[in-house]
């Protein structure tokens, strides 16, 4: 669901990690380019005792010692396959990754995933995704509609209910096979005559 306050409800149950003590390490937040702008405003307006570390840009190589020092670091995905290394040194509280993979090439893709493999590990992570792709080695997924979780499991779970995720599974699968069947055919010179 969009706009319906995903990245609120993040910042909201962080600041109550916080209040209760439990965050003692910072909840590192990886999340596309686009979205920095977004979850800098919505910390300030929504939880502003959370101290945010936005490490982007150049000065960024810089920032890495900080991290331990703020409840929230905020990367993004172009840059995560390229500070995985100095990232993993640090131990965070929870990993929240919003729209793992929305709108790259799949070189990038894969170089993300694996990044995203080594940061996961151990870790309890949130992954916030309208790609169902991107879920399929969760331990426990949740489906939200309208703000409220309507089914929880794991993919083969989910795809054997009858339920929202496994209707949005489906319409992704045929998307996704309509597309490459197109692709196939655009390559194919004896379909384009």
């Amino acid at each position: 669901d969009m706009g319906l306050g995903k990245t609120a409800q993040a910042l909201a149950h962080l600041l109550l990690e916080k209040e209760a003590g439990r965050l003692d390490k910072p909840a590192l937040i990886v999340l596309p380019t686009s979205l920095i702008f977004n979850w800098k405003n919505e910390t300030a307006r929504f939880a502003p005792g959370l101290s945010v570390l936005s490490l982007h840009g150049p000065e960024r190589k810089s920032r890495f010692a900080e991290i331990p020092a703020h409840d929230v670091v905020l990367t993004t995905y172009p840059l995560l396959w390229r500070d995985a290394d100095e990232l993993m040194q640090h131990s965070y509280h929870l990993l929240i990754l919003d729209e793992a993979t929305a709108s790259v090439d799949t070189a990038t893709e894969k170089l993300i995933q694996e990044a995203l493999e080594r940061l996961m590990a151990g870790r309890t992570s949130f992954v916030i995704a309208h790609r169902l792709s991107t879920l399929m080695h969760a331990d426990q997924i949740a489906v939200l509609e309208h703000g409220k979780i309507v089914q929880r499991g794991t993919h083969a779970e989910l795809v054997e209910q009858d339920g929202l995720y496994r209707k949005l599974w489906q319409i992704q699968t045929a998307l996704e096979e309509d597309l490459s069947r197109e692709l196939a055919d655009d390559r194919n010179p004896e379909k384009r005559e």
